[in-house]
């Protein structure tokens, strides 16, 4: 199974792209997602996903943008709990379904 690693900047945006990580700030945390339809694809096509992310106590509020080319793609912001976004910071801030339709909209 195929690992992507995710790297969190400690200024509010979480930037890779294709698997490769950049970052603005040389203060870096490494989270390892797993890999997997339609999350996979979507990195992989994108140019760049960000995940932007505030924290209130033990809730997180966050939400994922993808571009390529000159689009720019936002997801719905979503409420997630601190333990699911450290676990799965993609997947908790963008949802199967809406993935899949910023997907799509990309390959258009």
């Amino acid at each position: 199974m195929k690992t992507f690693i995710l790297t969190t900047i400690t200024i509010i945006t979480v930037s890779f792209t294709s698997g490769q990580l950049f970052a603005a700030t040389d203060t870096l945390e490494k989270v390892y997602t797993e890999a997997g339809y339609p999350y996979a694809d979507l990195v992989r096509r994108a140019e760049l996903v960000q995940i932007i992310y505030s924290q209130n106590g033990e809730n997180m509020t966050c939400r994922a943008q993808v571009m390529r080319n000159t689009q720019i793609l936002r997801g719905q912001t979503n409420r997630v709990k601190q333990q699911d976004f450290i676990a799965k910071p993609l997947r908790a801030c963008l949802s199967r379904v809406e993935a899949k339709k910023l997907l799509k909209k990309i390959y258009q």
